[in-house]
């Protein structure tokens, strides 16, 4: 989409024209609010560039935004509001307001105004959000990889507030991203399940809680990293303590404030982490998409409601804008097509907070703003048949997934060989194979020659056993028929559960349903299979009808069907078996491999028969055909579309909420490292969905990830239903090709577990051996510098020999101290953004004064307009 489709300029520009600076000008609100607005709209435009990619922040700061250095991008000030805007190499523009959980009013109502401003400048991001501090979007916190970090109060704290705290104390969460929240040092803010992060110079110690994951800890030690270079400059030791370090503890809770908590809460009670059970795991309720279209502001006139799961893409058209619902715990946004008028697109943030206000959701829900075709992963994620549209007038091609398969469906040739490429190495081999069938709770081995054959009211288990340059890889199938009791369908699970055991856990178990066979199956039983329905065998002597069809690539089916002209389908080819005669029924969109194979049937099903039958071709049937099935009636003609299409993977963590539900996590730009080898994770491609379980899971925590399956696919805003999806059961060490292909490197040490965590902390101490803390903090350079009164330094009229980016040089030990409340020994103990606060609160803030000046002076072109608003503090 190019940026002149609402009807704009290119925005290939560095500096916004003084024209549009008038418009913004007189657009700047009510009069109140004028200046206020007018400076923080030339504040923002001066530094506002599209044509090259960047990120660029803007801090709101009495009436004046100030832009942010980049070494602090990440921290966030919970008085204040930001906006971020983020530029990628194409071109294409991400914008957010964040706002803090203390900040004004007013303040946020001019900053909503002035991301909207923005948005219009640069003709409209393609991602726009509103952000509050706790609900982030992941479109916002994806631009912060090191993480967030929450800085209370304002810059502009008063004196006594900077003075407070020496030390500060950050709660860690997140998992993929981290982000890192202020607390009073205590030991009762310690949680087991979390990780703390404690500046105490010269060292910043990190407490990782009992029962925090191995990812989790790492993350907190990346933040803490991050804090040691942007607020203390490099120089401080990261000292990290486990919770079960007991000597090393005693004297963390000496560190903490005032000394008052002697020792840690009950981590065996406090905050404990449910177990994982089969039994009584709850979604989330009340998750469910709804889709409304956008006609105006008024919530019950002009939203009218369009559907509810399952959502289909062709509800949404290109000249309207849409409100799409996916829960409280979730963004609500905003889709405009790309034919959408301007007006359309300015007013859907705005329409979007009515429309959640209405649903009764928090005033601090995520709103998120999504041009056609830059939709995120979790907005396409709710409908049930999203396709990527790669052409707009180009037709799609039909194509075959390895689990979409139906007796009364063909699949496109094309689309299989593109589909076989997905099939792992290890199944072009054959390698041993053993089937059984479940009988009396236990498991029956079936010979040779009844390989291939199936009940429809049975349970089988397959076991294939191949090996590769010395590598044993073991996979094990629990075929499921259709009419088959749930009694048996456990039955061959948890046999299969023992399998797996017996194998070492080195092996990958996959769930297969009665006609919808994957491909890797119909390799292990040499690509056919006939399947026989309990409910119509009958003699040989009897009435018997067969449909034969192609599956997959070269991969016959023969399933028993009812003897009946009602169960034929032009897609396929029949046997006819009479006691007197047999026939070969061709339906007219049959392909040559099934006909020939429906002979081949033949002298398997009645030998004496092979040589002896009549080929009856779809309209020409003779009526001593439609005899033996009992007269003609109506058949099926079409082919059936595959219910589900592969999609780009989504990987999920597993966890349990206190209450008991089940909790499922999106881990967004996944990798290798994301995954240890104490979770439980949900990879999902739409129609396949495979369950990950790390090494460290015993046997009852196994058993219940067909249960988490099923509650993953119950919990789907798409509307899927279980039976459509192929589940494979995964274990760490035994990943199929079909697992670690939708990773960017895989190797069988990227695992981020202990061993990870275990390689950080060493490299840790590596770190911390080359940084000297006894180092001279103290910056001398006010011995070499003229003094003057603070009076002088402070006041509008600055003389010529002082250096306005460090006017506290300028002061003498005593007037410093009387300035600051503190000596230089004791200032420069305080990190960089608090020395930062605590010179605002005396008035040598090095950004007050003529700092605008020398940005302006940067800049290649200066609006005239800015010329008339440069002033002293």
């Amino acid at each position: 989409m190019s940026r002149s489709s609402f009807g704009h300029s290119s925005g290939q520009y560095s500096v916004i024209p003084s024209s549009s600076i008038e418009k913004f000008r007189r657009q700047s609100g009510t009069s109140s609010r004028v200046s206020s607005a007018k400076n923080a709209r030339m504040d923002v435009l001066t530094h506002l560039s599209v044509n090259r990619a960047s990120m660029t922040i803007w801090r709101l700061q009495g009436t004046r935004c100030h832009c942010i250095e980049a070494n602090h991008h990440g921290f966030f000030h919970e008085g204040c509001c930001y906006i971020v805007l983020k530029v990628f190499k194409d071109r294409t523009a991400s914008l957010h307001y964040w706002f803090g959980s203390d900040s004004q009013e007013d303040e946020r109502e001019l900053m909503h105004g002035l991301a909207h401003d923005i948005d219009v400048a640069i003709d409209r991001a393609e991602i726009f959000t509103r952000e509050f501090q706790g609900h982030e979007s992941h479109c916002f916190i994806k631009h912060f990889p090191e993480g967030i970090v929450y800085i209370e109060g304002r810059p502009r704290a008063s004196i006594s507030v900077c003075r407070e705290y020496l030390k500060r104390m950050y709660v860690v969460s997140g998992r993929k991203y981290p982000i890192a929240s202020c607390a009073e040092p205590s030991a009762k803010a310690l949680d087991p399940t979390k990780s703390v992060i404690l500046d105490g110079f010269p060292r910043i110690y990190v407490w990782t809680g009992e029962q925090s994951s191995y990812i989790s800890r790492i993350k907190a030690i990346q933040v803490a990293k991050r804090i040691r270079n942007c607020e203390r400059n490099g120089i401080t030791h990261i000292v990290v303590i486990d919770a079960n370090d007991s000597e090393r503890c005693k004297p963390f809770l000496k560190k903490l404030q005032n000394g008052r908590d002697t020792e840690l809460p009950n981590v065996s009670i406090t905050g404990k982490m449910a177990p994982i059970s089969i039994q009584g795991t709850e979604t989330r309720e009340g998750e469910t998409a709804i889709l409304h279209r956008v006609n105006g502001d008024r919530v019950l006139y002009d939203m009218p409601f369009i559907a509810k799961k399952p959502l289909r893409q062709r509800f949404l058209t290109q000249t309207e804008s849409y409100l799409l619902g996916i829960g409280a715990h979730h963004p609500m946004y905003v889709w405009v097509g790309h034919a959408a008028s301007v007006v359309e697109v300015g007013n859907s943030l705005s329409r979007a907070k009515t429309f959640s206000e209405y649903l009764g959701n928090s005033d601090r829900q995520s709103l998120c703003r999504l041009l056609e075709g830059y939709e995120t992963m979790e907005f396409k994620s709710a409908f049930c048949d999203w396709r990527e549209k790669v052409a707009r007038n180009r037709k799609p091609s039909r194509s075959c997934s390895p689990n979409t398969l139906a007796v009364h469906s063909r699949c496109d040739l094309q689309s299989l060989d593109k589909e076989s490429q997905l099939v792992p190495p290890e199944y072009d081999k054959m390698g041993s194979t053993e089937v059984w069938k479940v009988k009396n709770c236990g498991l029956q081995p079936l010979s040779w020659d009844e390989q291939g054959i199936f009940v429809n009211s049975d349970c089988y288990v397959i076991t294939q056993t191949c090996r590769s340059s010395g590598d044993v890889r073991n996979t094990i199938f629990y075929w499921q028929g259709s009419k088959s009791e749930r009694q048996d369908q456990d039955t061959a699970y948890n046999l299969a559960l023992s399998m797996d055991y017996a194998f070492d856990y080195k092996s990958v178990i996959i769930r297969v349903l009665d006609g919808k066979e994957p491909l890797e199956f119909m390799n292990v039983i040499h690509n056919t299979m006939i399947v026989y329905d309990k409910d119509i065998m009958a003699p040989p002597s009897d009435l018997q009808l067969y449909a034969v069809t192609e599956c997959q690539t070269e991969c016959m089916r023969v399933l028993q069907v009812k003897p009946s002209s009602t169960s034929l389908t032009s897609s396929a080819a029949f046997v006819l078996l009479s006691p007197a005669d047999c026939f070969l029924w061709y339906g007219e969109k049959s392909g040559g491999i099934e006909r020939e194979y429906a002979k081949h049937m033949l002298g398997y099903l009645c030998p004496e028969k092979q040589f002896s039958y009549s080929i009856v071709m779809e309209g020409k049937e003779q009526a001593s055909f439609w005899d033996v099935l009992g007269g003609k009636q109506d058949y099926a003609t079409t082919v059936e579309k595959n219910k589900l299409k592969k999609r780009a993977p989504r990987l999920l963590h597993y966890s349990v909420s206190v209450s008991g539900s089940s909790l499922f996590e999106d881990i967004h730009e996944f990798e290798q490292e994301d995954i240890s080898d104490e979770d439980i994770v949900v990879m999902d491609t739409f129609d396949e969905v495979f369950v990950w379980c790390g090494r460290t899971k015993d046997v009852d925590q196994r058993k219940g990830v067909a249960q988490i399956a099923k509650d993953y696919i119950a919990s789907d805003v798409a509307g899927r239903d279980d039976i459509d999806v192929l589940v494979n059961f995964v274990s760490q060490g035994a990943e199929p090709r079909s697992f670690t292909m939708h990773f960017k490197a895989w190797s069988t040490e990227g695992y981020g577990g202990k061993a990870a965590y275990d390689l950080v902390r060493k490299r840790l101490r590596q770190e911390n051996a080359k940084i000297n803390v006894d180092v001279e903090l103290v910056d001398r350079t006010y011995e070499t510098k003229p003094h003057y009164p603070y009076k002088v330094l402070t006041s509008k009229l600055v003389s010529e020999g002082i250096k306005i980016d460090h006017k506290q040089h300028h002061l003498s030990n005593e007037d410093f101290e009387e300035a600051t409340g503190r000596t230089r020994e004791q200032f420069y103990l305080y990190p960089v953004w608090k020395q930062e606060q605590m010179l605002r609160s005396a008035r040598l803030d090095p950004k007050i004064g003529l700092v605008g000046m020398s940005q302006f002076h940067s800049l290649s072109v200066i609006p005239p307009l800015h010329l008339n608003v440069l002033r002293l503090s």
